[in-house]
């Protein structure tokens, strides 16, 4: 009796296109890490990024809204960038300390939900030396655009009131929001954050090219 002992011609077939398919595959995968790590590739994720503000700086304006799919979208995208490209653990903190401070104003009626799902993207997106920086160029933004909006509509003197009330409330009165000197108030003038995240972010960027 005549025992084979090797494979059929239809399992070596199989096995090499089992080979074929698993490095086709990884392929993809390969070329994504090495762009990533690249020069190119850091410069096309910051060009990402900007491309997300200024989205969301446009929705801000014209709609005053910023869309919860966007900035989920973002914040899942940042993590998972710098879960393959390194920085994740910067990028977990920033998350968190965003998420922490942009809730905490917005019980304080300071923000809307939409501004603190954006400073939570931002910290995903940036990592956390990028974020402080962003966020304190977008604060000050923030300010300057609110002060212009008053003086336009002739109101800056009140503004100058409701800070000092708003001050003296909070000073008093710990958490609580103010019943009428808040976000949800339509009649306030509100600087559409959505456009100083995009002016904290793009100069940011510009100190990050020139280091």
């Amino acid at each position: 009796m005549h025992i084979y002992s090797g494979a059929s011609p239809g399992a070596k077939a199989l096995a090499e296109s089992g080979r074929a398919a698993h490095n086709y595959m990884h392929t993809p995968l390969m070329l994504v890490a090495l762009l990533g790590s690249s020069v190119r590739g850091q410069q096309a994720w910051t060009a990402l990024i900007v491309a997300f503000v200024l989205t969301v700086a446009v929705s801000d304006i014209r709609w005053r809204k910023i869309p919860r799919w966007l900035t989920t979208t973002a914040a899942l995208a940042g993590l998972g960038y710098h879960a393959l490209f390194g920085g994740i653990l910067s990028a977990v903190i920033a998350t968190l300390i965003a998420f922490g401070i942009g809730l905490s104003f917005f019980q304080l009626g300071a923000i809307g939900g939409g501004d603190v799902k954006l400073i939570t993207a931002l910290g995903a997106l940036l990592g956390l030396d990028r974020w402080l920086l962003a966020m304190e160029i977008a604060v000050i933004a923030a300010a300057l655009l609110g002060v212009v909006q008053a003086l336009r509509r002739g109101v800056f003197r009140q503004m100058l009131r409701n800070i000092a009330t708003l001050l003296k409330w909070l000073l008093g009165r710990g958490g609580i929001p103010h019943p009428s000197i808040n976000v949800r108030n339509q009649a306030m003038v509100r600087a559409p954050f959505g456009v100083a995240a995009a002016l904290g972010v793009a100069g940011e960027t510009r100190e990050l090219e020139a280091a």
